[in-house]
């Protein structure tokens, strides 16, 4: 436990409260301990919980455990894990675990019972303790969040139904704004989190805790409804300082629907060469049925994987990473939704530019040299 603990004191973490808090139930609920210090500070609202031991969740059992549970959570809850593999931990990665939560909306008690049986079951390696965190319902509330907090700045990701838009915020002004469409961008809710409203809450949070940070949750008229709070995970591609400098010219698509980096020059889309870099079209909503794709990832092979469907770059939702962590390290993402070039074919050529902050992608003439 003391590379954990080292962790936790790299992201200014000392007080021995939330260091036991950690080795006893996990990082969830680190994050969570943190949120309801200071939620009435900054407009926050953060739904009740019930933290349950794995093992004593198990020795309970699932029937028993349902029927026990506090009132407001049995008209509906998120369930989630935490441990010593995810949120503060060492191993942080995005949706490895921590998307990994199961909602029950309070309708069928079976369904709940036989969800508590599945976490219970497949809890993965780490894994201290069950959270069950009330079901979020709210009159006028948003679709959810991803949100980073920096110093001074603010990226938003919001998802509603048919939409997804990115907001990059500066020094309180909008630097960056970005908007994908489509009846797969699936949401409970027609209503978008105001980027603002997060901006004055979470820059707030920021600076108090003292760490960047990642926090997700939902927006409504009464205030924003954290349901997370980690620092930015390890493998979030960070931008460079100073940024490098972007190409100019043009025929550029420019987004900040990026993953990772690219300077990797000219490539034909969808040529799979073994030991080259390649630059291959995300023809599914899902990454996972992308053979050709996974299958260079599995190799290590560096590729590009060029979005015409969606935009991410926050979300922890493995139909946009790769669900096994290593693989990220081949991986680069750009997306095209809504542009021109999301009609690229396999054969034509395109030349990109990824920093990790921003993307530029265009098509080149089929004769350009390499």
């Amino acid at each position: 436990m003391q590379a954990a603990a080292k962790h936790l004191e790299r992201a200014g973490i000392t007080d021995p409260a939330l260091i036991d808090l950690y080795h006893r139930c996990g990082g969830s609920c680190v994050g969570l301990e943190i949120l309801k210090r200071v939620a009435d500070q900054f407009h926050l609202i953060v739904p009740d919980d019930l933290n349950l031991n794995l093992e004593d969740a198990a020795r309970l059992g699932a029937d028993r455990l349902v029927e026990s549970l506090p009132l407001g959570l049995r008209s509906g809850f998120a369930l989630k894990y935490s441990g010593h593999q995810e949120s503060f931990s060492p191993g942080c990665t995005r949706g490895r675990y921590s998307s990994r939560r199961r909602f029950w909306d309070g309708a069928d008690l079976d369904q709940a019972r036989t969800l508590v049986a599945e976490a219970i079951t497949h809890a993965p390696p780490g894994t201290c303790s069950l959270v069950f965190q009330q079901y979020v319902k709210a009159e006028g509330l948003s679709g959810v969040f991803y949100a980073y907090g920096y110093h001074g700045r603010v990226l938003v990701e919001a998802v509603s139904s048919g939409q997804r838009t990115y907001t990059d915020i500066q020094g309180g002004q909008v630097i960056e704004h970005a908007t994908v469409r489509g009846a797969h961008i699936r949401s409970g809710s027609s209503i978008e989190a105001d980027a603002f409203q997060l901006y004055q809450s979470i820059s707030g949070l920021r600076e108090a805790v003292g760490f960047d940070l990642d926090m997700e949750g939902f927006a409504s008229p009464v205030g924003v409804i954290a349901v997370q709070l980690r620092p930015i995970p390890d493998d979030m591609p960070r931008p460079p300082q100073p940024p490098d400098r972007p190409p100019t010219g043009g025929g550029w698509h420019r987004t900040p629907w990026v993953w990772g980096t690219w300077h990797d020059g000219v490539a034909t889309v969808d040529q799979d060469v073994t030991g080259h870099p390649c630059a291959m079209v995300k023809r599914a909503t899902s990454l996972a049925d992308c053979p050709l794709i996974m299958a260079r990832l599995h190799r290590g092979e560096r590729t590009l994987v060029i979005d015409p469907i969606d935009g991410f770059r926050l979300s922890h939702d493995p139909r946009h990473l790769p669900e096994v962590i290593p693989y990220r390290e081949s991986f680069a993402s750009i997306s095209v939704a809504g542009s021109p070039l999301a009609a690229l074919q396999s054969g034509e050529r395109v030349e990109a530019f990824i920093d990790g902050d921003i993307g530029m992608i265009r098509r080149t003439p089929t004769t350009l040299d390499t």
